[in-house]
C-alpha cells in the first residue's frame, strides 16, 4: 500500500495532465494599480481586466492608499455621506501578489496549476460603527440596493458564476434576470430590485465564489474564499451578488452584507456595530474560452492548495442505505424514443405546447437496444421524428465562426404568462439533448449497415460545435425556467460520450472525439454544485460535505437535495470510468457515503421498508435556506442508481471505461476489483479481492459500449473457461451490462477474446481515509486544539451494518467538527493511553447504548485522584440517520484544573469512548461553543422527552381506537407520519388506494369511523371521472366520519390532481365543504405568538402562550366569524401578535351542521405547528380527543 504523500504526489501528476496545455506556459504579467482613492484596478500583460472599486459609484473611498512593487492597502475608509455610514479607524482593504514566477513545464511539483498569472491575495475589514439605511439608500442611483462593497465590473460579461452556477446575464439573455416571471416570486433576481441578484452568503455556497466570465474573449474575473473556508472560515457571513446596472457602473460583481434573509431574496440592511472582515483570492483567468469550465478550474485549484484540508473518503461504499422502495431487481433499460410532443405539466405552458423528452435518457444506449431486439419499428419511429426535429424545429446559429445546430424550448407554444409567457423560450436547454444523442446513434446504426448517412453527419457536426460553445443552460424544469438545474449536465454528456465512442477511431472526427471526451469532464464539472468540505464547522449534527445542490434558483440556495440529484451521481460515474478524472472518484466516494443525510426525518422499521418518497427536495445547510439549518422539507423522492447498485442479488457492482473502473457493494464493504486491464473499447480484464467465504454475484457495466455480443471468460486457480449462459446473463434491455454468477475472490474476469491486447490502467485512488491517519497533517486546525488518539488495544470495531437499526451505519470516519470543536472519529472504539497535561477543558465524544438510553457518562481521573465530572450538558455530535436508527454520539466537556493532568478517561458501562479533544487556549474564546452546545443540549433533551410522551401515547391507544382506521392517499410524510409511526397508530391504519377510495363499499365511515389524511398541499381529486376522489372524500364526512387533517404542507388538500400523476390547478377541498381556511400570510410579522383557546376540552397539554413556530411560516388558518354558526366549531390554538391582531385558528375541531358535509367531524393542525416542539402534545390531545369522540 502507498502511503499517503505517495498518493498525493500521484493525484497531483494525475491532474496536471488532464489540464490544458497553456497551463505551462509561462504566464502574462499581472499588477495592481490604485484607481483613485476609489479602488484598484488589475492589469495582466498592460490590458486592464478587473477593475475593482471599493463600492460603487464611488460610495466608498480611502483616505490613505499605500503600495509597494507587490501590495497595495487602501485605509481611512470612508463614505461619500457620513450619514449613511462610518468606519472604524482601522478598517482596510489590501492587495498583495506574487512576482512572475518562471515556468516549469516538466516538473508537477513546481508547475502551477491555476491558470491566473497569480492569485492576489485581498483581505478587507470593514466595521459600520454607523449605518443609516435611508441615507445610504439616497446615494445609489437606479433604485434600492444592498450595503455591498469591492465591486468588479465586466460590461461584456455573458455569464456570472455564483456558488459554481452559471447565470446568463442580460448581454447573453434578458429572461433570467429581468424578465422571469415565476408568480412574482423571481428566482434569479433579488425580490426588490430586478437589477439585482438575490443576497446569498459564502456559508450557503457548495463552491464558495463569485465571478464573471466572457467565454468570446476567454475572460474571467472571480473572488475565490476557499483559503478562508478551509482556515479561519471567516466568509461563512459575507455575502455575494451580481448587478445588472446600478447607477453609472453596469454588469458587476460585488460583496455585500448581510445575506438576504430567508430564500435570500430580500433587502436587509447591516445595523451600527456590525463588522464583515474575511479574504480571497482574486482569480484572473485570461486564457478561459467556452471549451473550459469555471468550475473545473476551481476543482484544479482545490486539489492543489487545499487537499490538506478535505475530509477523506471511504475506499468503499456500502449501498445498502438505499430507499428498498428505489433497489434494482434489474438492470435499467433505455428511455423511449418517443423524443417530442405536447408537454403534461400544463399548470406552467400553454395547452399543445411542444416541447422535447427525454430525461433519464443519460443511461442506456435507446437505438442500439431497439436494434438487439429487432425492434424496427422503434427505430423508425425515432427516424421519423428526427427527420422532423432536422426539417422543421433545427435552429442554426454561428458561434464563433462556427455553424451550430440545436433545437429551442418549446419547440412551439409558450409559457403562460405567470411563468413567464413567450421570453422564457430559449436555445440554451438541456432537454433537447436527448434527441441529440439519438441522431448520433441512428448515424452509428445506419453505418454499421453500409449507410453512412451524410445528412445526419452534418446534423451531428453542427450539435457537437453547439456543445463546445453553450456554455450555460436554463429551465430543465418547467417551474423555474430562469434557472440552471445540475442535471443539466447529464443529456449533453450523454450525446458527448455517444459521440467519442461513435467517432474515436474515425479519421476525420476522431479530434474531436478526444475533445469530446475532455467536454464531458469539464461539462461534469460545471454541473456538480459540490460542498467539498463543511462550510461552518461551528454548527452541530450538520456538515454539508459532499451534498449537492439542485439548481440556482434562490428558492434552493443553500440546501442539498436528493430528487432528480441521482442522476447527476449517474453522470458523475459514467464520465469518471471513461475520462480517469481521479477527483470525481474521490467525490463519488464522498457523496455515496454522506447521501443518507438526505432521508427525510420519518420512522420505519426496517431501511428496507423506506420508500421511493423517503428523501428530502430540501436539507438546510446554513441561516436563510428555504427549510432552515438543519431542517428537512416533508416533500422530495428517492431514484435508483443504475450504475452504483449491486442489481438483484448481487453483492458487488462493478462500473469499468476506457480510463478506470471502481466498484460498489452491497451488504458490508466486503469486496473490490484490482489489475483492471482494458482496450478501450469494452474488452476488459479484471480481478475479485474480497473477504466473503462463500460465492457471490457480481452485476458489471462499461457504459456506452455494446458488451452483449462479447464472450466472457473466467480464470479461477489457474484455469481458464467461457462461461456459459447459466454462469454470465446479457440483460437484452441494457446492452452494456453484464450478470456474473457465483464469483469468488481471486477469480479473474475476462471480457472480450481472452487474448485480447489489454492496457493496464493505473487508477488512483485519492484520500482515502485510515484510522492511523496524522490528524497533524489536517489543515484548519487551530493550535489551541489537540486531538488525542484513541488506542487500538482495547479497541472495538463500530457496526455499520444498515441492516441493524442499532449499529453505526453511516457514521464517517475521519476529522469532524462539532460546534467548532475538531475530534477525530476511528472506525473503532477504545480509550487512551496518552496523559494530557496543560489543558483548560477536555472534550469527550462518547456513544451511549441509543438515543433514548443514556446512563451515566464518561468521566476524567486527574493527577491528584480526584475524579472530574463532565458539564451535563450533553449535546448530539453525530446521530443515526434516517432516524429510525437509534445510535447516537454525545459530545460534553469538562473544565480542568490549572496545573493539574489528566491521568484516565473512564468510559462507564454502555458507554463507548470516540474522541477525546483537549482545549489549551483562552477560555473567552470557548464561550461560543459552550452556547451552542448548551442549546443543543436542550433540543436534545426535549427530543428525549418527546419520545418518552410517544410511549405513553402508544399505551393507551388499545382503549381509544373506535374500530380500524384508513389513511386517505398522498404521500405520508413529516411529523404526523412519525407520529403514526412511534406510537403504533400506523400500525393499526389501514393506508386506502385511490382506487378503493371511490368505492363506497370499500371506504365508507361505518368500516372506517375516523381516517387520516398525513400528505401535502397536493390530492387525488380524480380517479376515473372528474372530481370523484374529491367527492369520495366528502361522502365520507356526510354518512358521520371523521377526517383527522395531519398534513405535511402549508396547505393540505389544495391542489387536485389526478391519479395518473397530471397535476391539476387550485381546488381546495376545504372550500368545497364550507371552510374557510386562508392563507393568511406567506412570510410570518414579527411578535407572533400562539394561544391556547379558552373554554375547550380537546387540547390542555400545551401552554397557554407559546412561540410561533420556526419552519415553515406559511400559515393557512381559519377566520372564525366566517364559519357558518350552523356548525359546532371549536377553536383551538390561534396566532395573535404582541397588539392582539388576530391571524386564525391554527388549530380547531369541527362538527358540522351545514353543507355538504354535513354530519362529519374534522379535525385540523396546521402542519409547521406539528413540526414545532410542541408538536407532540398538540396532536397526542388532539388524536386522542378525535379518536375517542369519533363513534359518538
Amino acid at each position: 500500500m502507498k502511503s499517503c504523500n505517495q498518493h498525493l504526489t500521484l493525484l497531483a501528476s494525475l491532474f496536471l495532465l488532464l489540464l490544458p496545455i497553456h497551463l505551462t506556459h509561462a504566464q502574462p504579467v499581472l499588477s495592481v494599480k490604485p484607481a483613485g482613492h476609489q479602488g484598484f484596478d488589475v492589469w495582466v500583460g498592460g490590458k486592464l481586466v478587473a477593475p475593482i472599486r471599493l463600492s460603487t459609484n464611488g460610495i466608498i473611498t480611502a483616505s490613505q492608499v499605500q503600495s509597494t512593487a507587490h501590495s497595495l492597502r487602501l485605509s481611512g475608509l470612508r463614505c461619500k455621506d457620513p450619514q449613511a455610514a462610518t468606519f472604524a479607524p482601522d478598517d482596510f482593504v489590501s492587495v498583495t501578489w506574487p512576482p512572475p514566477a518562471l515556468p516549469h513545464p516538466t516538473s508537477a511539483k513546481t508547475t502551477t496549476l491555476s491558470n491566473a498569472p497569480s492569485e492576489p491575495q485581498v483581505r478587507f475589514k470593514l466595521s459600520l460603527r454607523h449605518f443609516n439605511a435611508q441615507h445610504w439608500q439616497a446615494l445609489l442611483p437606479g433604485g434600492k440596493a444592498p450595503f455591498h462593497f469591492l465591486s468588479c465590473s465586466m460590461p461584456t460579461a455573458q455569464v456570472w458564476h455564483q456558488r459554481g452556477w452559471l447565470n446568463a446575464t442580460p448581454n447573453a439573455d434578458p429572461f433570467p434576470l429581468l424578465g422571469d416571471v415565476h408568480l412574482q416570486a423571481p428566482e434569479i433576481s433579488s425580490l426588490w430590485n430586478r437589477n439585482w441578484s438575490y443576497i446569498c452568503p459564502l456559508g450557503a455556497h457548495p463552491i464558495p465564489m463569485i465571478g464573471v466570465w466572457d467565454p468570446a474573449q476567454r475572460l474571467y474575473v472571480g473572488y475565490d474564499f476557499q483559503e478562508a473556508r478551509a482556515t479561519d472560515q471567516s466568509e461563512r457571513y459575507v455575502s455575494t451578488a451580481y448587478c445588472w446596472q446600478q447607477g453609472k457602473d453596469k454588469s458587476f460583481i460585488t460583496l455585500a452584507f448581510p445575506y438576504g434573509g430567508l430564500r435570500y431574496g430580500e433587502l436587509i440592511y447591516p445595523k451600527s456595530g456590525d463588522v464583515v472582515a474575511s479574504h480571497f483570492r482574486l482569480i484572473i483567468d485570461t486564457n478561459l474560452p467556452d471549451t473550459e469550465d469555471p468550475n473545473e478550474r476551481f476543482q484544479t485549484r482545490l486539489f492543489a492548495h487545499y487537499q490538506d484540508a478535505l475530509p477523506r473518503v471511504p475506499a468503499m461504499n456500502d449501498l445498502s442505505w438505499l430507499p428498498g422502495g428505489v433497489r434494482l431487481q434489474d438492470f435499467v433499460g433505455p428511455q423511449s424514443l418517443d423524443l417530442y410532443g405536447p408537454g403534461m405539466e400544463s399548470t406552467f405552458y400553454l395547452p399543445g405546447t411542444l416541447i422535447m423528452r427525454g430525461w433519464t435518457g443519460h443511461r442506456e444506449m435507446p437505438i442500439d437496444t431497439a436494434a438487439r431486439r429487432g425492434d424496427n419499428a422503434a427505430i423508425e419511429q425515432a427516424r421519423t421524428a428526427i427527420a422532423s426535429l432536422l426539417h422543421q424545429y433545427a435552429k442554426h446559429v454561428t458561434v464563433n465562426g462556427e455553424e451550430c445546430l440545436f433545437w429551442e424550448k418549446p419547440l412551439e407554444g409558450a409559457w403562460r404568462p405567470e411563468w413567464g409567457g413567450a421570453p422564457v423560450r430559449t436555445l440554451h436547454n438541456t432537454d433537447a439533448w436527448y434527441a441529440a444523442r439519438v441522431l448520433v446513434e441512428l448515424y452509428r446504426y445506419d453505418r454499421a449497415h453500409g449507410h453512412d448517412n451524410p445528412e445526419y453527419l452534418q446534423a451531428i457536426d453542427g450539435i457537437f460545435n453547439w456543445a463546445k460553445h453553450f456554455v450555460w443552460t436554463r429551465n430543465e424544469f418547467p417551474d423555474v425556467p430562469s434557472s440552471p438545474f445540475a442535471i443539466g449536465g447529464t443529456l449533453s454528456i450523454a450525446f458527448l460520450l455517444d459521440y467519442y465512442f461513435t467517432f474515436k477511431d474515425d479519421a476525420q472526427r476522431g479530434t474531436n472525439a478526444q475533445l469530446a471526451l475532455k467536454l464531458a469532464d469539464h461539462i461534469t464539472w460545471r454541473y456538480l454544485p459540490v460542498w467539498a468540505m463543511d462550510s461552518d464547522r461551528a454548527d452541530g449534527l450538520l456538515d454539508s460535505s459532499f451534498l449537492l445542490e439542485p439548481n440556482s434558483g434562490r428558492d434552493w440556495a443553500g440546501l442539498a437535495c436528493a430528487n432528480e440529484m441521482f442522476w447527476v451521481i449517474d453522470t458523475l460515474t459514467q464520465v469518471y470510468v471513461h475520462t480517469g478524472d481521479a477527483r470525481m472518484r474521490y467525490y463519488l466516494r464522498g457523496i455515496l457515503q454522506r447521501w443518507p443525510a438526505l432521508y427525510r426525518p420519518e420512522y420505519e422499521d426496517k431501511i428496507t421498508e423506506y420508500g421511493p418518497g423517503s428523501m428530502t427536495e430540501g436539507l438546510g445547510l446554513f441561516d436563510g435556506a428555504g427549510p432552515g439549518r438543519g431542517g428537512r422539507y416533508n416533500y422530495g423522492n428517492a431514484d435508483s442508481l443504475p450504475l452504483n447498485e449491486p442489481v438483484g442479488n448481487s453483492k458487488l457492482r462493478i462500473v469499468a471505461g476506457a480510463n478506470a473502473a471502481i466498484a460498489f457493494c452491497k451488504d458490508g464493504t466486503h469486496s473490490d476489483l484490482a489489475d483492471y486491464q482494458t482496450d478501450g473499447k469494452g474488452a476488459c480484464s479484471f480481478r475479485i479481492v474480497s473477504t466473503l467465504k462463500d460465492e457471490f454475484d457480481v452485476s458489471f457495466s462499461y457504459p456506452y459500449v455494446d458488451i452483449s455480443q462479447l464472450p466472457v471468460y473466467l480464470q479461477r486457480n489457474g484455469q481458464l473457461q467461457a462461461l456459459t449462459a447459466a454462469a454470465v446473463r446479457h440483460p437484452p434491455q441494457a446492452l452494456s451490462s453484464l450478470y456474473l454468477s457465483r464469483l469468488r475472490n481471486g477469480d479473474t474476469i475476462f471480457i472480450g477474446a481472452a487474448n485480447l491486447a489489454r492496457h493496464p490502467i493505473n487508477i488512483t485512488i485519492p484520500l482515502t481515509y485510515k484510522d492511523n491517519d496524522d490528524v497533524s497533517k489536517y489543515s484548519g486546525v487551530s493550535s489551541d486544539f489537540d486531538i488525542i488518539p484513541l488506542s487500538s488495544t482495547s479497541s472495538r470495531k463500530l457496526s455499520q451494518d444498515w441492516n441493524d437499526l442499532a449499529s453505526f451505519a453511516g457514521l464517517a470516519q475521519g476529522l469532524h467538527w462539532t460546534y467548532g470543536v475538531p475530534y477525530f472519529q476511528k472506525s473503532y472504539t477504545g480509550g487512551i493511553t496518552t496523559k494530557i497535561s496543560g489543558a483548560r477543558a477536555i472534550f469527550l465524544f462518547y456513544a451511549p447504548k441509543s438515543i433514548d438510553v443514556v446512563g451515566a457518562p464518561p468521566h476524567l481521573v486527574l493527577d491528584n485522584g480526584q475524579t472530574i465530572r463532565l458539564s451535563g450538558q450533553a449535546a448530539p455530535a453525530w446521530r443515526g440517520w434516517p432516524p429510525s436508527f437509534q445510535r447516537v454520539v454525545l459530545m460534553d466537556y469538562a473544565l480542568i484544573p490549572s496545573g493539574h493532568t489528566v491521568q484516565q478517561v473512564v468510559a462507564t458501562a454502555g458507554n463507548q469512548l470516540m474522541g477525546v479533544t483537549a482545549f489549551r487556549g483562552r477560555m473567552t474564546d470557548l464561550q461560543t461553543t459552550l452556547h451552542a452546545m448548551g442549546a443543543a443540549a436542550t433540543i436534545y433533551q426535549q427530543e428525549r422527552n418527546n419520545l418518552r410522551l410517544l410511549v405513553t401515547f402508544k399505551s393507551s391507544l388499545p382503549s381509544l381506537a373506535p374500530g380500524p382506521i384508513a389513511i386517505l392517499p398522498g404521500v405520508m410524510a413529516g411529523s404526523a407520519s412519525n407520529f403514526m409511526a412511534l406510537t403504533g397508530l400506523r400500525a393499526k391504519s389501514i393506508p386506502i388506494t385511490a382506487p378503493q377510495l371511490i368505492d363506497p363499499q370499500q371506504f365508507n365511515a361505518q368500516r372506517f369511523p375516523v381516517a387520516f389524511y398525513l400528505g401535502g398541499e397536493r390530492y387525488i381529486k380524480t380517479v376515473l371521472e372528474t372530481g370523484d376522489a374529491q367527492a369520495a372524500i366528502i361522502r365520507y364526512l356526510a354518512e358521520g366520519g371523521t377526517l383527522i387533517v395531519l398534513g405535511s404542507q402549508p396547505y393540505p388538500l389544495f391542489y387536485g390532481d389526478r391519479i395518473n400523476g397530471q397535476t391539476g390547478p387550485p381546488d381546495p377541498l376545504f372550500a368545497k365543504i364550507g371552510l374557510p381556511l386562508s392563507m393568511a400570510f406567506e412570510t410570518a410579522p414579527t411578535t407572533l405568538h400562539m394561544l391556547r383557546a379558552p373554554d375547550q376540552q380537546i387540547m390542555q397539554a400545551v401552554p397557554e402562550s407559546f412561540p410561533f413556530p420556526s419552519g415553515d411560516p406559511r400559515l393557512r388558518a381559519t377566520t372564525r366569524a366566517l364559519v357558518d354558526p350552523a356548525n359546532r366549531y371549536t377553536p383551538l390554538i390561534s396566532v395573535q401578535d404582541a397588539h392582539g391582531k388576530d391571524y386564525g385558528d391554527a388549530a380547531f375541531y369541527i362538527e358540522f351542521g351545514t353543507g355538504p358535509a354535513k354530519g362529519g367531524k374534522l379535525l385540523y393542525i396546521w402542519p409547521t405547528l406539528l413540526d414545532s416542539p410542541q408538536g407532540n402534545k398538540i396532536m397526542g390531545d388532539a388524536v386522542a380527543w378525535a379518536l375517542k369522540h369519533a363513534a359518538h
